[in-house]
């Protein structure tokens, strides 16, 4: 199971180019479960392959509350999901 963010300017609502930062950041911990998108402004978490719903549910759990309640690595910016 994949979800995309977005990564935002809190003031002008515009995207924000600061992938690298975050993808630095997040291998220590998130490992293979963050990679980039295509876009610059956009980061995707991905669980591994889960063998029902409840381990898929659990494992968005931990990566979305990893991702939104940590302080954004790049001053100014804000993480929006899509």
């Amino acid at each position: 199971m994949e979800e995309e963010f977005q990564i935002i300017d809190p003031e002008t609502r515009e995207l924000r180019s600061h992938i690298q930062e975050i993808l630095a950041d997040g291998k220590m911990f998130l490992k293979e479960h963050v990679k980039p998108e295509m876009h610059q402004s956009v980061v995707e978490l991905g669980t591994e392959i889960c063998s029902d719903t409840g381990c898929a549910r659990q494992q968005v759990i931990e990566l979305r509350s990893w991702f939104t309640n940590r302080k954004s690595p790049v001053a100014g910016t804000r993480h929006a999901a899509r």
